[in-house]
C-alpha cells in the first residue's frame, strides 16, 4: 500500500495506479520465488529503494492503464535478474518513454534467431506507404517504427551483421532485431504476454500477412 505521507501527493487516480503495480509486482515476486528464483546479493536496501521509488514515479505518470502491467513486472523481476542496476534503471527509464503501441511493436519484432514469433513483412517501409488508401492507422505504427530505429531500439541486421547505412523507407521488418535496450525492455517487461489481440493490430500491417501495398500504374 501507498504510505500515508505519499498518499498527500497522489491524486486519487495516480494512487491507484501506483497501488495496482505494487500488487502486481508483489505478485510476480511471490511467482519467481515460488518457481525457486533467488534474490540478487548486489541489491541492497538503497538500490532496491531507488528502483521501487522510480517504477512508481513511472506508474504515477503512466495514463496508459495497459502498461501498468508491464511496468510491475520490471520491478517485479528486478531483485531476481542479473542485468546490471545502471542499465535497469535505463530501462525504466526506457518504459517511461515509450507509449503502450511502441512496446507493442517491440513485441513482434524478433528478438534474436531462431524465434517462433509470427514473421514480418520483407516489404521495406517505404512499400508500406504505397497502400492506398492510406490511413492513419496504418502510418501510426510505421512511424512508431521509425521512432524506435532512430532510438536504435530496433536495428537491422543480415547473418548476424548489422546492414550499414540503411534509411527509415528502406527498413525491412523481417530484417529487424531488438537491440540490447530493447532486450531488457522485452525480457524484464514480459513484452512477449502482450496480448495476442493488442499485438495482432501491428502485425495487420507490419506482419508477413499483413496489408499489401496498391498497384501502380
Amino acid at each position: 500500500m501507498v504510505g500515508d505521507v505519499a498518499k498527500r501527493f497522489l491524486s486519487p487516480r495516480e494512487e491507484d495506479r501506483v497501488e495496482e503495480v505494487v500488487r502486481l509486482a508483489g505478485q510476480k515476486m511471490a511467482e519467481i520465488e515460488g518457481q525457486g528464483g533467488g534474490h540478487r546479493a548486489d541489491l541492497g536496501p538503497g538500490l532496491l529503494d531507488e528502483l521501487l521509488e522510480g517504477t512508481l514515479l513511472a506508474a504515477k505518470d503512466t495514463y496508459e492503464k495497459k502498461k501498468l502491467p508491464l511496468i510491475a513486472n520490471l520491478l517485479g523481476r528486478a531483485p531476481f535478474t542479473g542485468t546490471p542496476i545502471p542499465n535497469l534503471v535505463g530501462t525504466l527509464h526506457l518504459a517511461e518513454q515509450l507509449t503502450y503501441r511502441q512496446l507493442c511493436i517491440l513485441a513482434v519484432v524478433w528478438p534474436y534467431d531462431p524465434w517462433n514469433g509470427r514473421p514480418l513483412t520483407n516489404r521495406p517501409l517505404n512499400e508500406l506507404f504505397a497502400i492506398k488508401p492510406l490511413t492513419e492507422d496504418i502510418q501510426g505504427p510505421v512511424f512508431d517504427l521509425f521512432f524506435l530505429y532512430e532510438r536504435q531500439l530496433v536495428m537491422p541486421l543480415r547473418g548476424g551483421q548489422l546492414i550499414a547505412g540503411v534509411g527509415p523507407g528502406d527498413l525491412i521488418p523481417a530484417e529487424l532485431r531488438l537491440t540490447y535496450p530493447a532486450l531488457l525492455l522485452f525480457n524484464g517487461m514480459e513484452l512477449a504476454g502482450i496480448p495476442p489481440e493488442d499485438r495482432d493490430e501491428i502485425l495487420r500491417v507490419l506482419g508477413a500477412n499483413g496489408l499489401a501495398p496498391s498497384k501502380q500504374g
